[in-house]
């Protein structure tokens, strides 16, 4: 399982993605942070999605990643609650981020000991640069350091 650790529990807030990711980002400290999916209810990921999630019961969510290869790291999970709120989920092993596992559960509701259902998944992320954008990244660099030398001379 992923080193994936509860992060902070939100509520009474605004379930549309817009604001989930804009407090995500505050409270994460990443303004590059996007929603790589959104699951509705209990509803599975689209085959051939880098994601998986099963529902061992309504309010249990074990999720899958494997992102190799698409330029994007999984950062956090957010796991809303029917009208209780939502538990946001924080990847905390920098090599989890391209591939791992976790079991994660809504906030509890009211007295009753007991997580919430599940209203809807979101995973959240933020796109890497492919090794070959760096290296010519560094490529042009030294280039425009060069150029930069000879016109000195």
């Amino acid at each position: 399982m992923a080193n994936l650790a509860l992060f902070d529990t939100y509520k009474d807030t605004p379930e549309n993605t817009a604001h989930i990711l804009a407090v995500a980002r505050n409270r994460l400290g990443d303004p590059n942070l996007i929603s790589l999916l959104r699951l509705e209810d209990l509803n599975e990921a689209p085959k051939g999605s880098p994601f998986e999630i099963t529902y061992p019961a309504s309010n249990t969510a074990d999720i899958f990643w494997d992102l190799t290869g698409t330029g994007f790291e999984l950062s956090a999970v957010y796991i809303f609650g029917g009208s209780n709120g939502a538990n946001l989920y924080k990847v905390t092993d920098a090599a989890q981020m391209i591939s791992g596992s976790a079991i994660i559960h809504p906030p509890v509701t009211g007295r009753s000991a007991q997580f919430a259902g599940i209203s809807h998944t979101l995973f959240l992320g933020v796109a890497v640069p492919e090794p070959s954008s760096v290296v010519f990244l560094a490529l042009g660099a030294a280039g425009a350091l060069l150029a930069w030398r000879l016109r000195r001379r």
